[in-house]
């Protein structure tokens, strides 16, 4: 071969590589580039500081490594680029991410099998710590902040392989805890209560010399071995995502209880049988994990003899007799006392829909569950017997449970769609309301009529919010409470058009009295479905409150109230 076939093949060869190297480069400008169109206006970064260093120095770097091979036949403008890329990537990759870094704190750590990565990223002077979460392991956004400052280095426990427990030792010398949580043992759209699902009795698995044991009853959740036991209540007990709760004395973690990769749920919204959890101390030292398998049978009640059992027609009769004999003995139930599911209501309303509706109100405040907001909207509404003297009506509702988090844990939540049936007898000035489920009929004695359902979901004043039953003592150390929410709205956007206001007394209802006259009202609406946002209902009433308004509400406004940052915006 010829010196100029050579030098040919070697030109060829030079080119070749010097095209990849541009298309290196402009790979590295496109990534950027969509970070700065697309990404970071999301409210996504890198997942760390020293990231877009990298592929800054990555598309310099090949850039001026491809003109090399363009000019390569100049020696001295050839040793002068190449020194010019060594001194690119050692300074860009090794040098430069350290100046960056400097000030902050970042985090990373991999799931056992590498399908999650937690990310942590605050500021070391001040000992504020972010969970972020991640998209394609490269951008992350911020998730929730810690409780409680972090003073020294902090633990990382995979207790599952979507489950990372994160210890660590606050400025109050006491040891906290985070736990972030990546999967679902569910369903994957309804939300659970862990203390819920675990209740039975639990012992570890294999050579349980120590005895340890755990306990979930209606009095809370007990762990113990053959040395010591503690109670732990349910309204002291702190749920991470629906895998993971904390049980916590007096604000502090002792121990926390993981729900398994091997758990799934059953009819009976318990786990499964062959289920298993794992139950951790919390501590800054080294701890064990202690799988556990339930030893309770699903099913360990007494059961009336199959004679006995009445028959869920018969429960119906029953309770419409009831229902019947009240209004025939006292037609203005003055003196009812309800009992057996059969609900008041006040009211001389002649709309149906809208005493279906307090009729589920009323039974969600008496039923409220702890630690739990619910919202509920009514979509459909017909009546299917009667008239309106003795109906029944078919509703359809769809319904928001937000647990708001503590400890640092932030909202989670879910909606689903419901289906009732609510048989009405009216008296004077008062109703009565049975509320019947799954496949209750609630007809008896009713003639069937074919009445078309009424579309109310997109009608604001057909729904309701109340507030669940839990401890805020240190619910709102990272973020704003509703309350808090409410007083910055109504500073920085009602105060000028309602300048009289009065705030609420009732802390459960944060909200404010805008203006007496004309019977305006802002009531606090719960958590959005976003789980990032307080909701807020800015509404007139002809007269009294919301219950008295017979479902004539004119709805003024609705506003949304970033939970940390306390940003507002109306919808």
């Amino acid at each position: 071969m010829t010196e100029k076939h050579k030098l040919r093949e070697h030109s060829c060869a030079h080119v070749v590589f010097g095209i990849l190297c541009f298309m290196v480069t402009l790979a590295a400008a496109a990534l950027q580039g969509v970070y700065l169109l697309l990404v970071r206006p999301r409210g996504y970064e890198f997942t760390t500081d020293w990231i877009p260093v990298w592929i800054i120095t990555i598309g310099i770097g090949f850039c001026l490594l491809g003109f090399t091979c363009f000019l390569w036949w100049n020696r001295g403008v050839r040793i002068g680029l190449l020194t010019a890329v060594l001194a690119t990537f050692v300074v860009g990759l090794l040098i430069l991410p350290s100046f960056f870094t400097r000030e902050s704190l970042v985090k990373v750590s991999f799931s056992p099998d590498y399908k999650h990565l937690l990310v942590l990223k605050g500021e070391e002077e001040s000992g504020q710590i972010f969970e972020y979460r991640t998209r394609f392991y490269l951008f992350a956004r911020k998730q929730q902040q810690f409780s409680y400052t972090v003073k020294n280095d902090m633990k990382f426990q995979w207790l599952a392989d979507d489950v990372c427990a994160v210890t660590y030792e606050s400025t109050d010398q006491q040891v906290h805890q985070y736990i972030a949580t990546y999967g679902d043992r569910g369903n994957g759209i309804s939300y659970y209560q862990v203390g819920a699902v675990i209740q039975g009795k639990w012992t570890m698995g294999d050579k349980n010399t120590a005895g340890w044991f755990m306990t979930a009853n209606k009095d809370g959740i007990t762990v113990g071995n053959a040395g010591f036991q503690e109670t732990y209540a349910y309204g002291d007990c702190v749920q991470f995502g629906t895998l993971a709760l904390a049980l916590c004395n007096n604000g502090l973690p002792r121990y926390n209880i993981i729900l398994n990769e091997d758990c799934s749920l059953s009819d009976s919204g318990l786990i499964s049988r062959g289920g298993t959890v794992t139950l951790c101390q919390v501590s800054m030292d080294r701890t064990a994990p202690i799988e556990m398998f339930c030893t309770t049978p699903e099913i360990e009640q007494a059961v009336l003899p199959e004679e006995e059992m009445p028959t869920q027609e018969e429960m119906e009769e029953s309770a419409i007799a009831q229902m019947k004999n009240f209004l025939s003995e006292d037609p203005t139930l003055s003196g009812m006392v309800p009992q057996d599911g059969i609900i008041k209501i006040e009211s001389d309303s002649d709309n149906l829909y809208w005493i279906a509706l307090l009729a589920l109100k009323a039974e969600r405040m008496d039923y409220a569950v702890n630690g739990v907001d619910v919202r509920v909207q009514l979509n459909q509404c017909a009546l299917t017997a009667g008239d309106k003297k003795d109906c029944l009506l078919s509703l359809e509702t769809t319904e928001l449970a937000v647990t708001p988090g503590n400890q640092g844990s932030p909202p989670e939540g879910g909606s689903t769609t419901m289906r009732y049936r609510i048989r009405l007898m009216r008296g004077e000035g008062a109703y009565l309301a049975l509320i019947l489920y799954n496949d209750a009929d609630g007809s008896q004695g009713l003639d069937q009529r074919k009445g078309n359902p009424v579309d109310l979901s997109a009608e604001p004043a057909y729904h309701f919010f109340i507030p669940g039953r839990y401890d805020t003592t240190y619910m709102y150390v990272n973020r704003l409470s509703p309350a808090d929410a409410a007083e910055k709205l109504y500073k920085n956007a009602l105060l000028s058009d309602y300048p009289k206001a009065v705030k609420s007394r009732d802390e459960n209802f944060p909200g404010y009295l805008l203006d007496a006259e004309t019977n305006t009202f802002l009531y606090y609406d719960g958590i959005a479905q976003d789980l990032k946002n307080y909701r807020f209902w800015l509404v007139q009433l002809p007269s009294g409150d919301l219950d008295s308004s017979q479902g004539l509400i004119t709805t003024i406004g609705t506003y949304q109230v970033n939970i940390l940052s306390g940003e507002f915006r109306s919808l």
